[in-house]
Order: structure tokens, then sequence, then C-alpha cells
């Protein structure tokens, strides 16, 4: 593997003259194929991570807004004169290491990157991370590990698992650690 430094990008025109291979045909297709017209329509943001100098792609993941509905559970996390009948929230809706990566921890990296880069300096309110994982051991396994929780038990038997991630307690210990 190249020991050159990383870099991110954000998609801004359509992808040309660029290969990626997930192992999974459906994160593929949206990284080469959809994730251009998401961020036309304002539906999603899709960054990458590639090699510096470079066209080989070592991971991408997309975000976009959303919101999860407060429960008693969840009030309780907040404030009272701060609660909300929903809770802002960012999804990710895609995210995708190159076969060549997988295995190495970079996945849990994009996530580590992922919470910074909604609690540091963040242009909007976001108490939660979410996803929409499919419901495959390995992934629920690997989200699990990087802290995400299931939202509900309801969609025990689905293709995918919604999952949360709450970003107050780690940005509390990014203030600890003087990270922020």
């Amino acid at each position: 593997m190249p020991t050159s430094k990383l870099v991110i990008e954000r998609i801004s025109t359509p992808l040309k003259e660029i290969s990626f291979d997930c192992g999974d045909a459906d994160l593929n297709e949206f990284f080469l194929k959809d994730s251009f017209r998401y961020l036309d329509q304002l539906l999603a943001v899709t960054y990458f991570f590639k090699h510096e100098n470079t066209k080989e792609i070592v991971a991408y993941f997309s975000v976009l807004n959303d919101g999860i509905e407060a429960d008693n559970r969840t009030k309780r996390k907040i404030p009272n004169e701060k609660r909300h009948k929903k809770i802002p929230a960012a999804k990710i809706g895609r995210l995708g290491v190159c076969k060549k990566y997988q295995k190495n921890g970079f996945g849990s990296k994009i996530l580590g990157f992922i919470k910074y880069f909604f609690i540091h300096e963040n242009k909007t309110g976001c108490r939660f991370l979410l996803a929409d994982a499919y419901n495959k051991p390995g992934v629920i396994k690997f989200y699990r590990k990087n802290g995400f929780e299931f939202l509900t038990e309801e969609d025990e038997e689905l293709e995918t698992r919604a999952m949360k991630f709450d970003l107050k307690p780690f940005e509390m210990k990014m203030k600890e650690m003087k990270m922020i």
C-alpha cells in the first residue's frame, strides 16, 4: 500500500476516469454514478479520501440531514428548555472502503473523522449521527464497535438496521482531551 498522505476531497463534478471497488455493487454504483446527482439535487454531499498526487481512492462517505423522533429516553439527555419533537441528526448515507484497504481500520478512522467533522465548528445543529446499516453480522459489528446503537428493535428482520451515535458524549471527550 502506498504510504503517501491521504487527502479528502468533496465531490463537485461528475466522477470520470476513476475506479473504485469496495466489494458492494450498490455502494460502488452510488459513488461512481449517483453521488454527483445527489449533490446537484441538494440531497447529500459525498467526500472521498485519496492518496495525495494520485487518483487512487481509498474510501468515501456521503452525508445528509436527518432527524430522529425524540422519545422519552432521548429527551432525558437534553435539557428541558431545549427539547424538540425531532432531534437534529446527520445521516451517513453511504460509506465504502476500497477492497484493497479493508480490514486495516480505515472504516473506523472515517467514522472518527465524521464524528469530529460534525462537532468541530459545525455549521448546523447535529446531536446524532445515523446510519442505515446493512443487516449483516460484520456490518452491524463494525458500527457497534464504533459506538453506534440500534435506534429501534422493530427493524431486526429488515435488510438494513437504523443505528445512532450520540455526538454529545464524544464532544465532551474531545474537549477533555483538548482536541476541540
